[in-house]
């Protein structure tokens, strides 16, 4: 142990100076002295300031120490210092210190009487009370009250008028206090310059206040330097002059800085102290190991938080959101709160609470502070400095939370009160919705930290679903009575066009005229379109010959790209051209930009003339002009029409690493590694103006629509805005904690989104200057931002190789590209937003098709990945278990979680909903089965017996029994309403991978999976059990098995990555399903049985036909498939991935029409003979129909890309009145094929 170890750190952190710490305390003598003067005239002084101005420090560390040092003498030598905080209870809180004064704690029946004595007598009570310990200690008394400013928080609560009578009694007795002269007490209370308007509710504490009030000033630069150098100098260390210099420059929240210097100041000595290899003195190194002045605080109460786990982490921000309130005037304010309060508002054991607070206390951290109590539960909580709630950026997010919590609450007690006035209707809708989520998260014992009647609000948010419930029963009646005759409807035309689609093909056989196969394919398609519209669908086709080639439907799983546009550099940002048909690139190693054709993805031209790597490249709104930044510290103007250079603007000292033109086109801004944006005019190549500001480099600029704000992002973690006419700053975002990297304005220029490198995306309220939603979900540094044309869409590239599509309005991820190979540095919206473009390290440039009717729908929420899925009976709910711990209800409709079940200390690796849709049923990791009511959302009923990890659950045909599979090589039985029965198969050599339940009969037929043999069947009738057969021909372990609807078929995978199907009543063995490359993990029968779906490890979900033994469709996915579901309509399945904590939804519609289509012997041949002669056909002209990012274009110079309509250009014609995308696609394919004929 060396003698740097033996040292004690001599800054306190967020938590105020005691006496005890006066020897460090520095910077505050000349206000020590003015404060002692004060005193000497006055027996009531108030010492008043900002918050985290230092003013319970000054007092505690400044003036007691002087006190008792004998620097004011009065009457006596001796002080008697005690020291209170108003708290909810004043009166009491003030009696109790009193009876302190003289060491020894008053019993219970004594401060009942000296209680009593106050209520009669007043101020002469308590001097009677001190008259008989301070003459006997020839003492002063110094009664100091802190953070008075709690008198008002309590107090002023109009629906608790005892409280306001408490806290007038209280001030007069301190007021009385003060001024008798009996004996020498001093009254010093210290609170925020914010609260002075209050006092005006208190008789004479105006005057008081005023006749000595002491405002603490700011530190000047020397004070500050004290502050920071004394301390280490006398603790026995030493700060380098530079790090002083540093931290005396640097521009922090005023309202913050000494919390915030002091909070840094001890994480420096602590990672100094901790460094076997540090320097003798605190440097520089150090400072940035604690990550900064700006970012230190936040980052170390972020680490705090980080060692708890999930449950710990929601028992945290309860925690804290109890300690902390928003008053009637905006203010965050802390409020201390005693531990039983907390564990009765959470639901927490006192251990539990007790391990989350000290995880804020222990390991050099002073977030909280504890108070002690005779028992526990008397402990009072409180955080160490309200600075903590404006510099940790979660904690703010929690107090705003909790706030519109507040403001929700008080909206349902007015209306839940006027509706009992019956001057207020009952919600609907929207509104009920929100309600019931606030409902879903908020109880009675929360309510009563607030003003309202919640047993009223409770009532009137029962009746109102009461209300809605009946009034869409009422109206689902109507819409079945509608869909029924309209189905009528298209079955009739359907038929009718399959008979004309039948006699056009064998008029075409006999003539082998072109016209005929066309004119057949159309019949055939619009026989199709009335089982399915394809303008309706979640995923438009994007090529022709989708609709009848099974080995094209990929198309429909997977975004369209070209993968053309390749270069042999990294692409280092995107652009296109307003009119959408030329993209231009900035590539990073060979110093070019590049101009392309986007119909055809052809290069059409390269600029060299850049002398290093090229960062930024911007087309002029006008669409003459291209410019492009480069870190040769130039910024070159191109004209599009002749390809020459313009000019070159020069006065960046360093890197450029941002272009943007204004929407005149008149200006041209460009941003700076020399931390300036220098603005210049396109007319006369001159430099308007230099904006400086930022603090670091400057990385992303754009313009606002009107031209009139300029926005930027830079190294320094800020956002700011700039005002164009006057020059001037407008505002800066900080919110952010690392660096920025992209700024874009909405279409609008209402909303201005940034990213950073912290992973995070935010969204900006332009006018009002705040944050409105934070995007999260990237696992790397987000890299590049843009909003799509309607501003619905926001993309974001990342450093993760990511591309990710975010719902604007509810902050939701709708998508994740997943095709780069390396970091995604820039992305681009199409003009018509139909299309993005990505540049990436992997030198290529992708097209995405992104229209929102292709997006494969995600559910996020899950903290990591999905182990399995269930879907209710009645397909309104799905649930989903996690490897979070948690299992999630959805509505099937909305998609919206409906409840979190949390109860499983480990990951959650199987759910499954009773056939009655009463209970839901999980099987984890922590050995045990639990059971819950997806009525009360409570749970009902815990399995324990199981001695390793539980695989899979599954419930029998009533619902009455519950199996359950394990890696303790068994099988157990437990009837879900006689818990403590049970029946255990224990006859497995290996563990039991899964099990499955024949969802026919009232017996329980069990199937069970593991990885040797013994494994096969049992039936479970009126508790006998008969073992019926065992698996025929599978040579190869079992992962996962699962029953057709009607109990007839038994699914499973088998040898060689295949599916098997098994005959259920004895156990043979039929079709054979081969295509996975990787073992199945999971399979499910169609609800009709019909088709089959498998999920693998090789990173896909296959779609089968049972009755062809045939592979229909391949759904490709970004990892090892988990877990997958059927709904019980059969219209889409549900998935999960190792590595994505989402569920993806996938729309089977499409398929089963095609499927049906095809399935007519009569059609299939001549259906494929007709588009195989339009395939030929077409290749002669290059047309290529690209669909998979895997297989190269057939034409990759000069391909027309059939991936939408306006991707066509000139090439196709208008629409006709009435005219479908698909008609018009298919009218340009007809010409196409007439054209080729004819030459």
């Amino acid at each position: 142990m060396n003698a740097r170890s033996l040292m004690i750190n001599p800054y306190v952190g967020l938590r105020p100076y005691e006496s005890e710490d006066s020897l460090y305390y520095f910077g505050r003598s000349e206000q020590t002295k003015n404060l002692l003067s004060l005193l000497h005239q006055h027996r009531f002084v108030a010492v008043v300031g900002s918050s985290g101005c230092g003013k319970s420090s000054l007092v505690r560390a400044g003036l007691i120490p002087h006190l008792e040092a004998g620097f004011l003498v009065q009457e006596r030598d001796q002080w008697q210092i005690a020291t209170m905080k108003p708290g909810e209870a004043p009166l009491d809180n003030l009696i109790s210190t009193i009876t302190a004064v003289g060491g020894k704690r008053a019993d219970a029946e004594s401060f009942k009487h000296l209680h009593k004595q106050v209520r009669e007598r007043g101020v002469l009570a308590l001097v009677d009370a001190l008259g008989s310990i301070l003459p006997q200690q020839d003492a002063n008394l110094l009664l100091m009250v802190d953070q008075f400013e709690e008198l008002f928080r309590f107090s002023l609560d109009q629906n608790k008028p005892q409280l306001r009578h408490e806290a007038e009694e209280f001030v007069a007795l301190l007021l009385g206090l003060s001024r008798q002269r009996q004996l020498p007490i001093f009254i010093c209370l210290t609170m925020r310059s914010d609260f002075l308007g209050d006092c005006d509710a208190f008789y004479r504490l105006p005057e008081a206040i005023n006749q000595s009030q002491f405002l603490v000033p700011r530190l000047t630069r020397d004070q500050r330097r004290e502050a920071i150098v004394n301390p280490t100098l006398l603790a026995g260390g030493l700060i380098a002059p530079r790090l002083v210099d540093l931290l005396l420059n640097e521009n922090i929240d005023t309202r913050d800085d000494l919390p915030i210097l002091q909070h840094l100041l001890m994480r420096c000595w602590d990672a100094w102290q901790a460094g076997p290899n540090s320097p003798d003195q605190i440097d520089l190194a150090h400072y940035h190991q604690v990550h900064t002045i700006h970012q230190a605080l936040n980052d170390h109460a972020d680490e705090a938080l980080a060692e708890l786990d999930v449950r710990q982490q929601r028992l945290a921000k309860q925690l804290f959101q109890a300690l902390t309130c928003t008053d009637e005037s905006n203010r965050r304010i802390r409020r201390p709160a005693h531990l039983s309060d907390v564990r009765n508002l959470t639901g927490a054991t006192t251990e539990e609470l007790q391990e989350v607070v000290d995880a804020f206390i222990h390991k050099g951290r002073s977030f909280l502070v504890k108070s002690p109590g005779k028992i526990p539960d008397d402990i009072l909580l409180d955080i160490s400095h309200e600075s903590l709630i404006r510099q940790w950026n979660i904690l703010g997010e929690w107090v705003e939370e909790e706030a519109e919590a507040f403001k929700t609450y008080r909206r349902l007690v007015e209306t839940a009160e006027l509706h009992t006035e019956k001057a207020s209707r009952l919600y609907r809708g929207a509104d009920l919705t929100q309600a019931m989520r606030w409902r879903d998260e908020h109880n009675a014992i929360w309510a009563q930290r607030y003003p309202g009647d919640f047993d009223r609000v409770d009532l009137f948010l029962e009746q109102s679903l009461k209300v809605e419930k009946e009034e869409e029963r009422k109206a689902e009646e109507i819409q079945k009575k509608i869909k029924a005759q309209t189905d009528r409807a298209n079955f009739f035309a359907a038929k009718a066009f399959e008979e004309k689609a039948i006699n056009g093909f064998k008029k075409a056989e006999i003539s082998l005229y072109l016209q005929d196969y066309q004119d057949a394919w159309l019949y055939m398609l619009e026989a199709m379109k009335q089982h399915f519209n394809p303008d309706e669908m979640p995923f438009a086709p994007i090529s022709i010959g989708n609709f009848a080639r099974i080995d094209m439907l990929k198309t429909f799983a997977a975004k369209w790209f070209s993968p053309t546009t390749k270069t042999q550099y990294h692409v280092a940002s995107v652009a296109f051209s307003p009119d959408g048909k030329l993209m231009a690139s900035g590539s990073w190693n060979d110093n070019c930009v590049r101009l392309w054709r986007v119909s055809s993805g052809e290069n059409i031209h390269t600029f060299k003339e850049h002398d290093f790597h090229v960062t930024s490249v911007a087309f002029s709104p006008d669409g003459k002009l291209l410019a492009s930044g480069s870190w040769d510290k130039t910024v070159r103007i191109w004209d599009i029409s002749s390809r020459k250079l313009i000019y070159v603007f020069k006065g960046h000292t360093k890197y450029v690493s941002s272009v943007a033109f204004s929407p005149d086109s008149k200006l041209i801004a460009s941003g700076s590694w020399d931390r300036e944006i220098l603005l210049w005019d396109i007319k006369t190549f001159k430099l308007v103006h230099s904006f400086k500001g930022h603090r670091n480099n400057v990385t992303s600029i754009t313009f606002s629509p009107n031209g009139n704000i300029m926005a930027s992002g830079s190294w320094d973690n800020e956002v700011r805005l700039w005002d164009i006419n006057s020059r001037e700053t407008i505002h800066v975002f900080k919110e952010h904690r690392f660096c920025v990297s992209s700024v874009t304005f909405s279409r609008n220029g209402d909303f201005l989104a940034s990213g950073s490198w912290d992973q995070e995306v935010l969204l900006w309220d332009v006018k009002a200057f705040k944050m409105i939603r934070s995007f999260k979900g990237h696992r790397d540094k987000v890299s590049s931002i843009a909003f799509s044309p309607d501003g619905n869409i926001l993309a974001s590239g990342s450093w993760d190789n990511e591309v990710r599509l975010w719902d604007v309005k509810s902050g939701k991820t709708t998508f994740i590209i997943k095709g780069h190979t390396d970091q995604v540095f820039s992305v681009a919206f199409s003009p018509d937003g139909k299309l993005l473009a990505t540049g990436s390290r992997d030198t290529t440039v992708r097209l995405w098709d992104i229209e929102p009717d292709k997006a494969i729908p995600i559910l996020t929420g899950h903290d990591f990945h999905i182990t399995s899925a269930s879907f209710s009976p009645d397909g309104k709910l799905l649930a989903t278990g996690s490897g979070d711990r948690t299992i999630r209800l959805w509505d099937v409709e909305s998609w919206e979680t409906i409840h979190i079940f949390d109860g499983h200390d480990l990951s959650v690796q199987a759910v499954a909903i009773s056939p009655n849709g009463q209970f839901l049923a999980s099987g984890s990791w922590d050995k045990r089965v639990r059971v819950w009511s997806l009525k009360s959302f409570k749970q009902v009923a815990l399995f324990e017996g199981h001695t390793d990890r539980v695989t899979s659950v599954a419930f029998n045909g009533d619902g009455k029994f519950l199996a359950s599979s394990s890696v303790d090589k068994t099988v157990r039985l437990w009837d879900v309403y006689s818990p403590e029965k049970s029946r255990v198969f224990d006859d497995f050599s290996e563990p039991v991978n899964s099990v499955a339940s024949s969802p026919a009969g009232r017996s329980m037929s069990l199937v069970s999976a593991s990885k040797n043999n013994p494994q096969g069947r049992w039936t479970v009738y009126d508790n006998t059990v008969k073992y019926e057969w065992e698996f025929k021909k599978t040579f190869a372990p079992v992962h996962s098995v699962a029953f057709s609807l009607d109990g007839n078929f038994i699914a499973g995978d088998s040898m060689n990555n295949s599916l098997c199907v098994w005959d259920a009543l004895l156990g043979n063995p039929g079709k054979i399903f081969q295509g996975h490359s990787a073992p199945i993990t999971s399979v499910a029968f169609s609800p009709d049985g019909k088709f089959l779906i498998s999920g693998s490890k090789d990173n896909t979900i296959r779609l089968w036909d049972t009755n062809l033994g045939e592979m229909i469709h391949v759904f490709e996915n970004a990892g090892e498939v988990l877990s997958i579901a059927y709904s019980p309509d059969g219209k889409f399945i549900v998935s999960g991935s190792w590595g994505e904590n989402f569920l993806r939804i996938w729309d089977l519609r499409f398929f089963k029409a095609v499927t049906k289509m095809l399935a007519k012997p009569n059609l299939t041949e001549k259906v494929s003979a007709a588009f195989q002669f339009f395939w030929e056909r077409s290749l002669k002209k290059g047309i290529t129909f690209v669909h998979d990012s895997r297989k190269p274009s057939l034409s990759p110079t000069n391909g027309y890309y059939l991936a939408d309509v306006d991707k066509f250009g000139s090439l196709l014609k208008p629409p006709a009145p009435g005219e479908t995308k698909l008609d018009q696609v298919m009218r340009w394919a007809e010409e196409e094929v007439a054209r080729e004929t004819k030459s």
